[in-house]
């Protein structure tokens, strides 16, 4: 093999090996997150395989669902690259749901779902993070004066990885849920209620901040007062100030809608880190929910 030839072939062999090694260290995506499987999760079926982020025995009455889009990213195992933590959800019927975390990892090139750990029944996650290699969920959960299914307990659980198990560490504190919640987010809406998706734009948002919720309305901006209720997690929501911009007839429209269905709600919660705001009108009930925004 002449020179030229030889160093031609010396390049691409190293072009295909760090081709090969950025694929190894490459943190896992969503795709490949809802498309594993999984293992250590409350199904007697043992190891299961989910296909778009959902598993299902219709007999046995067991499904296992991806929580939302939750995708955590960082350092886990502590080898330098990049782990993932998602959450699983699994609905045994009558059992209601039981939420566990799970751990991915490559391993020779491979994704392997490495260590599961419990976090409990009617559990609401809130948000989902990775700090100094170890797995923090922010949630609401069941409290110990509440029903099973009402938690209003807000709590943040922390698990590290040890060999091949999480363990979750002491608890920090909890608290009731109230409207401060909500605070320290923008909150942009993506459903109006099931089946009725909200528009990417116009962008409709929501911030809560000192006993008001503030944001755009499609089209207009507004200031409206919300009143804690006796419960946690019960609201009433006043009528506040819009502004008085002209608006294209599709914006308007949209906008009143959401004005509408805002102050009609009752309640709220979290639900797969998505902020729930319940409403009552016209003798019918939905939910308005919103992501944080980027």
């Amino acid at each position: 093999m002449s020179r030229n030839l030889t160093a031609a072939w010396m390049s691409v062999c190293a072009l295909t090996t760090c081709l090969a090694l950025g694929a190894a260290a490459q943190a896992p995506s969503l795709e490949e997150l809802k498309n594993l499987t999984y293992s250590g999760l409350k199904v007697p079926a043992g190891p299961i395989a989910l296909k778009d982020g959902r598993w299902e025995d219709a007999a046995a009455k067991q499904r296992v669902t991806f929580v939302g889009t939750m995708r955590a990213v960082g350092d886990v195992t502590g080898d330098g690259v990049e782990d993932a933590a998602v959450l699983l959800s699994t609905n045994s019927g009558a059992g209601g749901e039981f939420v566990d975390l799970a751990v991915v990892s490559r391993v020779n090139g491979q994704l392997r779902n490495v260590a599961t750990a419990p976090v409990g029944p009617n559990v609401r996650p809130r948000a989902l993070r990775i700090e100094h290699r170890a797995v923090v969920i922010d949630v609401l959960q069941v409290g110990a004066n509440d029903a099973m299914c009402c938690p209003s307990e807000l709590a943040t659980r922390t698990f590290a990885l040890s060999g091949t198990a999480l363990h979750e560490q002491p608890a920090t504190g909890t608290r009731k849920l109230t409207p401060d919640a909500m605070a320290g987010t923008e909150w942009v809406l993506r459903s109006f209620g099931a089946g009725d998706d909200a528009p990417a734009l116009p962008k409709i948002t929501l911030t809560y901040e000192g006993g008001s919720i503030t944001g755009t309305s499609a089209c207009n901006r507004y200031n409206i007062p919300v009143t804690a209720g006796t419960q946690p997690g019960s609201i009433s929501v006043g009528l506040g100030i819009v502004s008085n911009m002209a608006c294209i007839p599709d914006a308007q429209k949209l906008e009143d809608k959401y004005l509408k269905l805002l102050r009609n709600v009752k309640r709220f919660t979290f639900a797969a880190g998505q902020l729930v705001l319940s409403y009552e009108v016209d003798g019918k009930s939905g939910d308005l929910r919103f992501e944080a925004g980027s």
